[in-house]
């Protein structure tokens, strides 16, 4: 974008624009920022370094965590050859897709099992990345059915075999007993809360 302004449009227009942009670009930054401090601060500082954390802790540890990843961000994006920045964007495409199981089917069922869920993510990482990496990062791939090939967006493929893996391992842990984590929207035993189908915890 930067350089098709400077190609394009007359110096002191582009110099607004390109301006503009870089305003632009501090938001998502902004908001990627905050929100990776928060994780740390929440699911790794209070979880597992200092668990009776108060929240003007938590905060302390935020605002650290926010400078550390926007300087370590700036570093990588500067260092990185432009080829592999658009190689590494292609497979968080691939990458986040592969969550949906685990984030998106919580709120609404929790048959699941936990070490399923996480087993069919890493094996849909693993396929999702081995796929891209072998197809010289295209984002789409070729799946045969019969003489005709269709394309099929890599993401799409491994959160297929996220799934079935997924769902297998749930009907094999469960038949050999293997104990499932209790949460807030569920009893001992596994079973849903009453009326909790939709809950949400806040701490």
């Amino acid at each position: 974008m930067p350089a098709l302004l400077t190609r394009l449009v007359p110096h002191w227009p582009a110099g607004l624009l390109l301006g503009a942009l870089a305003v632009a670009a501090l938001v998502p930054a902004a908001v990627i920022s905050i929100g990776m401090a928060t994780l740390v601060a929440r699911n790794i500082y209070s979880e597992f370094f200092n668990p009776t954390a108060t929240p003007k802790h938590e905060v302390r540890a935020a605002r650290f965590a926010a400078a550390v990843l926007t300087a370590g961000a700036l570093a990588f994006a500067l260092s990185l050859p432009p080829q592999d920045a658009i190689n590494l964007h292609l497979l968080g495409g691939v990458w986040i897709v592969q969550t949906a199981p685990a984030v998106g089917l919580a709120p609404f069922t929790r048959w699941f099992h936990h070490r399923a869920l996480l087993v069919g993510w890493a094996v849909g990482m693993a396929v999702g990345t081995g796929m891209t990496v072998r197809g010289g990062f295209a984002s789409v791939t070729y799946v045969g059915i019969g003489p005709v090939g269709l394309p099929v967006y890599v993401a799409v493929t491994a959160l297929v075999v996220n799934l079935l893996v997924a769902v297998a391992l749930t009907v094999l842990f469960d038949r050999f007993g293997v104990p499932r984590r209790n949460d807030a929207l569920t009893e001992p035993g596994g079973r849903q809360r009453k009326g909790s189908r939709f809950a949400v915890r806040v701490d």
